[in-house]
């Protein structure tokens, strides 16, 4: 749970520093966004806390009930990380684009947007890539 309120954090802090640059043009779409932010960490918050019935269950070794199968909660809490990283990358193209600068300038703030993006595909894809020693 460390790890998931970490980036619901660092979306946080993302979504805050948009909207102290870009708050006259984006203020509802950031507010969406940190609105599902939170109720993103709180729902897997609450899918980890609760994944086994009863909650014993998941340090113990009897067998006392049931848990859910805890790779598909863990494949929902990557896909929705991806959506949710995929939306704050795009959310300020627009407002750069529409920047006094020149066409240059514009693109090279994006490409910075875009190596964040770049980041987060190769991590969604990290877990297809056979390792090098199994080639």
């Amino acid at each position: 749970m460390i790890y998931l309120w970490t980036l619901a954090c660092l979306k946080l802090s993302q979504l805050c520093l948009y909207n102290r640059v870009f708050s006259l043009h984006l203020r509802h779409w950031i507010w969406l966004g940190t609105s599902l932010v939170i109720i993103w960490a709180i729902a897997f918050t609450f899918s980890f806390i609760f994944l086994c019935s009863p909650v014993k269950q998941q340090w113990s070794l009897e067998r006392l009930g049931h848990c859910i199968d805890q790779i598909l909660v863990l494949k929902s809490l990557i896909a929705t990380n991806i959506v949710t990283d995929v939306f704050i990358f795009i959310l300020p193209i627009r407002s750069v684009w529409k920047l006094q600068m020149r066409k240059t300038e514009k693109i090279a703030v994006i490409s910075c947007f875009a190596l964040g993006a770049a980041y987060v595909s190769l991590l969604a894809i990290h877990p297809f890539i056979p390792a090098l020693d199994d080639v």
